[in-house]
This record gives structure tokens, C-alpha cells and sequence, in this order.
């Protein structure tokens, strides 16, 4: 898997400003605890008791904000066995949205996430929205890296058409896949380590892999490196 990692500066895509909007309603409510703190006297017991409303439900807001995955659709898999830190799976046949994107790992996952976000969000034939799904997938290929999404089961029977030529559907046969998960950044170098220990781990197993691995990440870019789900996924021959 190459992952090398542009020296270019990245864009700042919609989609990356749109990470923080959970923040916005903390912000009054720490402007308010700070004048609370500094002029407790002003605040009636009815102001308290609505301050600390206010910020209980911030505080809710933003840690559903960084462990959204857990409310995030994701398709079901049957674990076979586990190896050490390696989990063995079976997938089922899954329909998904890919891009094929010509650059590095990073700007490939940035560039292809855009693509298929537009589409899921209504760049398609019936203008149709779709919900978000994990997680999004980055496999190397030759001259640069398909991106992935996992097509939701309730649309999957009638997807639209992307409007976007550079998108298509495809039907991923049920496969065995072998996994490891690892957590913090999700940079080109962090993929390449963790790849690396996958095909070790793969191969210490007696375990014999199909085809090239592939990045799984679960989590947004705006979660904290030590809250993400990342894993590598290799197919195996059966």
C-alpha cells in the first residue's frame, strides 16, 4: 500500500469546516459560565439552574459529536476467529459508491470523501439523500487509491445514478477479510506502519492473503486521535 504523504498544502473542504459545527453551542454556554464565574452574584437560582442545563447538554452535544461512530450505520460481519491482535471476518455482498482519486493517500482520501459525500447528500440522479455510513475505505492501486463508501442496506435494492462521472456503484462479492485495529492519527505514515503489521501478523498466522490491503477509518477528522477506530484490512483466499 503506498501512502506517501504530498507536501502540497491540503484544501480545506467543506466538509472539514462542517466537522466543528457541534462546537458552536458550547461556545455561549462558556461565554456564560465565564461571566458566572466572574460575577456570581448577577445569576438568579433560576439562571444557575438554566447555566448548568445548558451546559450539561454541551458537554452531551459534544461527546456524541466525537463518538459518532457509535451511531453510525455500519454492515454486519460474522467474526470466524481471532489471532492475537488479528480478527478474522466474513462479509456478506455489499453495495457500494467508489472513486478512483490520483494522488497520495491523504489527498486521496480527501479528495475521494468529497465525491462520495456530494453524491450520498444528493448529486445524483433523484437528488435523493442518503445517510452516512462506515466505515469509508482507502485501497492503493497503481496510479493512486480507490475510496469507498458502504451503500446504506435500505437504498442499496434502488441506488440513483451519480451525477458525478467519476463516481460509480459496485457490487462487492461476500468476502473473508483479516483485520487490525489500531487508534490515533490516520496520516500515510500511521497506515503504512499499520499495514505492515497486519501482513506480518497475516503471515505469522499461516493465513494467505487476496489482493492489496486497504485503510478502514470509522471516525471523522475532527474526532481526537485516541477516540478513533482505525483498522487495515487484507482478503483472504479461502
Amino acid at each position: 500500500m503506498d501512502t506517501s504523504t504530498s507536501s502540497a498544502q491540503k484544501k480545506m473542504s467543506v466538509y472539514d469546516v462542517l466537522q466543528f459545527a457541534p462546537l458552536l453551542p458550547a461556545l455561549p454556554v462558556g461565554a456564560a459560565l465565564v461571566h458566572f464565574v466572574t460575577h456570581p452574584r448577577r445569576w438568579s437560582a433560576a439562571g444557575r439552574v438554566g447555566l448548568f442545563a445548558g451546559a450539561a447538554a454541551a458537554v452531551l452535544n459534544v461527546l456524541r459529536w466525537q463518538l459518532q461512530r457509535f451511531v453510525t450505520p455500519k454492515p454486519d460481519y460474522q467474526v470466524l476467529r481471532r489471532i492475537g491482535d488479528l480478527e478474522v471476518r466474513r462479509y456478506p455482498r455489499l453495495t457500494l459508491a467508489q472513486t478512483d482519486v490520483e494522488l497520495d493517500f491523504d489527498g486521496s482520501l480527501d479528495e475521494g470523501f468529497d465525491r462520495l459525500a456530494s453524491y450520498i447528500f444528493g448529486k445524483n440522479a433523484t437528488d435523493q439523500k442518503m445517510p452516512m455510513t462506515a466505515p469509508v475505505t482507502t485501497q492503493h492501486r497503481r496510479d493512486g487509491h480507490t475510496i469507498s463508501f458502504v451503500m446504506a442496506p435500505e437504498h442499496a435494492a434502488a441506488l440513483p445514478e451519480p451525477k458525478d462521472s467519476r463516481v460509480r456503484l459496485y457490487s462487492q462479492r461476500a468476502r473473508t477479510i483479516a483485520a487490525l485495529k489500531f487508534t490515533g492519527r490516520y496520516d500515510g505514515e500511521s497506515v503504512r506502519e499499520a499495514t505492515e503489521a497486519l501482513l506480518r501478523a497475516v503471515h505469522e498466522a499461516g493465513l494467505e492473503r487476496r489482493g492489496e490491503p486497504l485503510f478502514a477509518g470509522y471516525d471523522a477528522p475532527a474526532t481526537l486521535p485516541p477516540l478513533r477506530r482505525n483498522e487495515v484490512w487484507v482478503e483472504l483466499k479461502r
